[in-house]
């Protein structure tokens, strides 16, 4: 037997109460959390800086070889989180700034989707570019490895007097200086790429789903199940067998007939068929409205 209305009911109201939690075990986002976020940048007129503990799940995706060299991969796959993806892919930023996995990385800029300045001449929407930045873990307070906060997004950190040996592990940069300007429309850049996800949302869009197919046979008392087959001789679920199967013949029959006919040749011109029966000598007992009105249209009209 199927599950009572009572458990079903529960069952929803235990789903309704998780969709409310803005968190899961502290750390986790949640669809409703995750809504909430969206409205807010929807609200916001824009995005400039994004900032998050992980990395986006996909940020990998398009960037070159030799920009990827020296990551460690593994230690980036367990700070990677889709829910932080599809909030960069909404709020579509300038920067996006990334703490986790210990490692100071910049990416190539990709190019936004929706965001960016419409040119007034051509109404050609110009699309602006996100820049990641991934830092390095913060040094602890007894190391004698010391970094200056550079002025400027390309400034360089500076050795000093006490810093560490060639020998050492390379301390991974923590500091990252931006020149932001609020007023500025996103930027393009030359060596951008497409956008991580682009090729995500299309393969979703092109996904299709089959069918939600409900078992009411299951739901169904021993009363009805006994009427169902007093009436019909089958139930629900037997009648749905046999019209799935049904269909799948139709399907395979007429795939057998489409390749023993092989593909069907259209002409390139609508009235082809029409002029070739007029040059044949064909049509010749049409009415001289019939000819005149062929004629206007350009097409033959045989003998008058």
């Amino acid at each position: 037997p199927g599950p009572t209305w009572e458990e079903v009911r529960a069952a929803e109201r235990l789903a309704e109460a998780a969709k409310m939690q803005a968190f899961v075990d502290g750390i986790y986002y949640t669809p409703h959390a995750l809504e909430q976020l969206k409205e807010q940048i929807a609200n916001c007129g824009g995005v400039d800086l994004l900032l998050t503990s992980e990395w986006p799940t996909g940020c990998l995706n398009g960037v070159p070889k030799e920009a990827r060299a020296g990551l460690d991969k593994a230690a980036i796959s367990q700070h990677m989180s889709p829910a932080v993806a599809e909030l960069v892919s909404a709020a579509e930023p300038k920067y996006h700034a990334a703490g986790l996995a210990g490692q100071f990385w910049r990416r190539p800029p990709w190019t936004h989707v929706h965001r960016g300045e419409v040119v007034p001449a051509s109404g050609e929407l110009r699309c602006g570019v996100c820049r990641l930045v991934a830092l390095g873990s913060v040094p602890n307070a007894g190391s004698t490895t010391q970094l200056t906060a550079p002025t400027g997004t390309g400034a360089k950190h500076q050795p000093q007097p006490n810093q560490a040996s060639a020998s050492e592990p390379k301390q991974q940069k923590w500091l990252h200086g931006l020149d932001l300007d609020p007023h500025a429309p996103p930027a393009q850049a030359a060596d951008a790429t497409p956008s991580p996800w682009l090729e995500t949302k299309k393969n979703d869009e092109d996904k299709k789903l089959p069918p939600v197919k409900l078992d009411v046979t299951e739901l169904m008392d021993p009363e009805d199940k006994r009427r169902w087959l007093k009436k019909f001789g089958v139930v629900p679920k037997d009648l749905q067998f046999a019209s799935d199967r049904v269909a799948k013949d139709i399907e395979k029959e007429v795939e057998r007939a489409n390749k023993s006919k092989g593909p069907r040749r259209e002409s390139l011109y609508g009235n082809q068929k029409s002029d070739k029966r007029f040059k044949a000598g064909k049509g010749s007992n049409d009415s001289f409205h019939q000819k005149e009105r062929r004629a206007a249209n350009g097409r033959s009209v045989g003998n008058f």
